[in-house]
C-alpha cells in the first residue's frame, strides 16, 4: 500500500511542473492578431467606425499587443484584401499601427463577407507559423451584400458550399474566430458557423460587453487541443473532420495533452498508469473490508465465526462457546482493526500464570495463537 500511494504522489510531483511549465509558456508565446474589418459605408452610422478603431486601439494594440507579436488587418467591403501587417518590434511599430487604423475610412457600398473569410483563409495559408498564439476578430454590421463581380453574389452564405469549404479550411488549420457584429441585423452566425469551434456576439455601436480576453482564453485551449491532436494523428482532424468530432475519452486525453504539452501516446499512457493504481487501491480496500473467519477449538469442540472489520467476538457470549470455558465466562476477545488482529485478555484469573496474554494483555493474532487456561486445559485461536 505504501508503495502505491508513493506511486501517486510521484505523478503528482512529476507532472505538477510540467503542467505549470505549460502554461507560462503558453502565456509567453508570440501572437498572431488578425482583424477583418467591414469598411461598408453604414459603418460610419452611429459613430460605430469611429468606435471600432477606438476599441482595437485599447483592446488590440495596448492592451493585447506586445513585442515578437504580429498584427495583420484584412479590410471588405467592395471587395477583400490585406491592408497592413507589422510585426512589433518596438513601440514605434505600435504607433505606426496606430496611425494606420485612424487613417482608415468605411466608405465602400457593398459587404462581401464570402471574398473577406476566403481572403483571411488564403493569408492564414501563406503565414501559418508554428507555436504561436491566434486570435482572429471579425467585425461587421450588416449582412452578405457582396457586388455583382463577386463570386459569391446571389449566395445564401448559410448553405454555400464554397464558403463553406473556405471556412472548414481555416478550421483545419487551428483558427478560430471571434464574430463580433454590430447591430441586430448580421450575418455573424453564419461567419462564426463555417469555422467550426467558432464564436459571435452582437453588440450595440458603442461595442458594450464585449469580452475579448474571455475569447482569447477558450481560443488558447482550443488551440492547445488542436496541437495536441495533431502531434499524435488523432483520427479525424485530418481531412477536413472536426475538433468536435472528438468526443468523450479522446476529447479528455487530447485535452491533457494540450495542457501538459506531452503527446497523446505518452498522456494515455500515464492516464493508463493512473487507473491502474486507483484500480489496486481500490481492490486492496476492498480486500481489506472482507471479513475474515475466526477458528477457535479445544480439545472437544471447534466454531468458526466472520468477522467484519472494527468488529469483535468474546469467547465465551455471543454464541461462541468452548467446553474448556465456563459457561458466559467473558475470558478473551478478538478484536480486528482494517487489517490487524488481536486477542485482548479480559479475565487474567482465567489463564494459567505462565500464558502469555495473561503477561501481556493483548497479543497479535497473526497465526495460530495458543492459549493456556488455569484449568489446565488449552484453547486454539486462529484466523480461517
Amino acid at each position: 500500500m505504501k508503495r502505491l500511494l508513493f506511486v501517486v504522489f510521484a505523478l503528482h510531483i512529476v507532472l505538477g511542473p510540467v503542467f505549470a511549465q505549460t502554461q507560462a509558456d503558453r502565456d509567453a508565446a508570440q501572437r498572431d492578431v488578425y482583424v477583418i474589418l467591414d469598411v461598408s459605408g453604414s459603418m460610419k452610422s452611429e459613430q460605430k467606425f469611429s468606435n471600432v478603431i477606438e476599441y482595437l486601439e485599447r483592446e488590440v494594440l495596448d492592451g493585447l499587443l506586445k513585442t515578437g507579436d504580429s498584427f495583420t488587418l484584412i479590410t471588405f467591403g467592395d471587395t477583400a484584401g490585406e491592408r497592413l501587417f507589422r510585426t512589433l518590434s518596438g513601440e514605434e511599430d505600435r504607433l505606426a499601427l496606430r496611425n494606420e487604423l485612424r487613417s482608415l475610412e468605411a466608405e465602400d457600398n457593398y459587404t462581401d463577407i464570402g471574398t473577406a473569410l476566403e481572403t483571411l483563409a488564403d493569408i492564414l495559408e501563406k503565414r501559418n507559423i508554428p507555436d504561436v498564439r491566434r486570435v482572429i476578430l471579425f467585425i461587421t454590421d450588416g449582412k452578405h451584400t457582396p457586388p455583382p463581380a463577386s463570386p459569391y453574389y446571389g449566395k445564401d452564405l448559410s448553405v454555400d458550399e464554397r464558403f463553406r469549404s473556405v471556412g472548414e479550411k481555416i478550421s483545419r488549420g487551428g483558427w478560430f474566430l471571434y464574430v463580433i457584429g454590430i447591430g441586430g441585423e448580421t450575418d455573424v452566425g453564419t461567419i462564426a458557423g463555417a469555422v467550426d469551434g467558432s464564436v459571435y456576439t452582437n453588440t450595440d455601436s458603442e461595442l458594450s460587453g464585449l469580452e475579448v480576453n474571455a475569447y482569447i482564453e477558450s481560443v488558447d485551449e482550443k488551440v492547445s487541443e488542436w496541437e495536441a491532436a495533431q502531434r499524435a494523428g488523432t483520427p479525424g482532424l485530418d481531412g477536413g473532420k472536426k475538433l468536435t468530432g472528438l468526443v468523450g475519452v479522446d476529447r479528455f486525453l487530447v485535452r491533457l495533452a494540450a495542457l501538459s504539452g506531452l503527446s497523446l501516446t505518452a498522456v494515455a499512457g500515464i492516464a493508463l498508469a493512473v487507473l491502474l493504481v486507483l484500480f489496486l487501491l481500490i481492490f486492496f480496500f476492498l480486500r481489506a473490508l472482507r471479513p475474515v473467519v475466526i477458528i477457535a477449538s479445544d480439545s472437544r469442540e471447534t466454531v468458526k465465526k466472520k468477522l467484519a472489520p472494527f468488529g469483535s467476538l468474546t469467547l465465551n457470549s455471543q454464541n461462541v462457546t468452548l467446553p474448556s470455558i465456563e459457561k458466559n465466562k467473558a475470558v478473551v476477545r478478538v478484536e480486528r482493526g482494517l487489517r490487524s488482529l488481536k486477542l485482548k485478555a479480559l479475565d487474567n484469573e482465567a489463564f494459567a500464570a505462565e500464558a502469555p496474554i495473561r503477561k501481556a494483555g493483548t497479543i497479535k493474532l497473526d497465526k495460530t495463537v495458543t492459549i493456556q487456561l488455569a484449568n489446565k486445559k488449552n484453547i486454539i485461536v486462529k484466523k480461517g
